[in-house]
């Protein structure tokens, strides 16, 4: 970052340098503009004497031209300064221009520095991460060879373990070449129970893409990425800072008192591919507790649909509809716009439940 702050330093000095040529510049073509406002003077008090001539012939008296002759010969200076001024600013004229243009060129050949300098700093990030990610992959090599050593002794001892192999095995390298790579579930995003829960039953079976690389997980390498830049802009390079990624809303329990949520879909996938295989609507209403992000409830509080935990008394809640209720899936005979909306929603990752205030409005 150095490099690139001392680049602006020069760049800025140049700059600089370019705004005192083009000042010369102007001062040297008003020099040549004056010479010929000297001339119009000159050329205005020769007339006036011509006619003081003549007009001390017509009344046939001596002309007194001692003050206009003071007059045209102070002109006459004036004149032979303003051209000799208007010479030298002329053959300047040409050299400030030739200086401005090796001045511009080498801003020119700066600005070029510069991209190159900040194209470097991130390249040299994305290649020290690059010989860190060559290493990570050559230690590869030990454990696949020991997973697939491993199948390949059992088959030498089938008479003895008996059944096929039990473990992973020679597919981690099927998987390596074929597909890429991939992981047990306690090392994916289903470890997280709330993930699993959302694929069947069998997904234990199945291995998986890491939890930082599974296209399900958002803000991947949005914290490095963030701090790149920001050290970017701290070394003046004109930059968008990136918006970091916000920790998630706290949510608060509600009971609703009136009206209806939809909450998202409750999704099925299919281990081997992750794909949406079936999807249930879910409703909640009129007694249920749900937990909502605190702005939501804030203002759903506000429309008198709910009543929040800890903070209003709550009524008695219904037995038969706590909880989230599936409700039936099959497209209405009058379509309703709240329906079309749950629809739509084919690959939810959340937790968030979006009010239907249609009714209300």
């Amino acid at each position: 970052m150095k490099a690139i702050q001392k680049l602006f330093g020069q760049i800025e000095s140049q700059r600089k340098s370019i705004d005192r040529l083009q000042s010369d510049r102007s001062a040297a073509q008003a020099a040549i503009d004056c010479a010929c406002d000297h001339v119009a003077a000159l050329t205005e008090l020769k007339g006036q004497r011509r006619r003081l001539l003549a007009e001390a012939m017509i009344a046939k008296k001596p002309a007194n031209t001692a003050a206009i002759d003071a007059q045209i010969s102070n002109a006459e200076q004036l004149d032979a300064a303003a051209r000799a001024a208007a010479a030298t600013a002329h053959d300047a004229l040409d050299i400030i221009e030739e200086g401005i243009r090796i001045a511009k060129a080498e801003l020119d050949n700066l600005h070029d520095q510069l991209r190159a300098a900040v194209g470097g700093e991130i390249l040299a990030t994305h290649d020290a991460a690059l010989e860190r990610y060559v290493a990570a992959v050559a230690t590869l090599e030990d454990c696949v060879a020991g997973m697939v050593a491993a199948e390949r002794a059992w088959g030498r001892v089938a008479h003895v373990c008996q059944g096929p192999f039990p473990g992973r095995g020679a597919k981690v390298l099927q998987d390596l070449r074929e597909t890429g790579l991939r992981v047990p579930y306690t090392a994916s995003r289903l470890a997280d129970p709330k993930v699993a829960a959302e694929y069947t039953d069998d997904y234990p079976n199945h291995w998986y893409p890491p939890a930082w690389a599974d296209p399900l997980t958002t803000g991947f390498a949005d914290d490095r990425c963030a701090q790149l830049v920001d050290n970017l802009i701290a070394a003046g390079v004109e930059c968008e800072p990136l918006r970091k990624t916000q920790p998630p809303e706290p949510q608060i329990m509600v009971r609703i008192i009136r009206g209806e949520i939809y909450g998202a879909p409750s999704v099925q996938r299919a281990p081997a591919t992750g794909e949406v295989i079936s999807q249930t609507p879910v409703i909640f209403r009129v007694g249920d507790d749900v937990a909502l992000d605190e702005s939501v409830a804030r203002r759903m509080k506000a429309s008198r649909l709910v009543l929040i935990h800890g903070e209003d008394e709550m009524p008695e809640s219904k037995p038969q509809t706590s909880g989230p209720v599936v409700i039936d899936a099959s497209a209405p005979k009058e379509p309703h716009a709240r329906q079309r909306n749950i629809s739509m929603v084919a690959d939810y990752r959340g937790t968030f439940h979006s009010l239907d205030m249609s009714g209300y409005e």
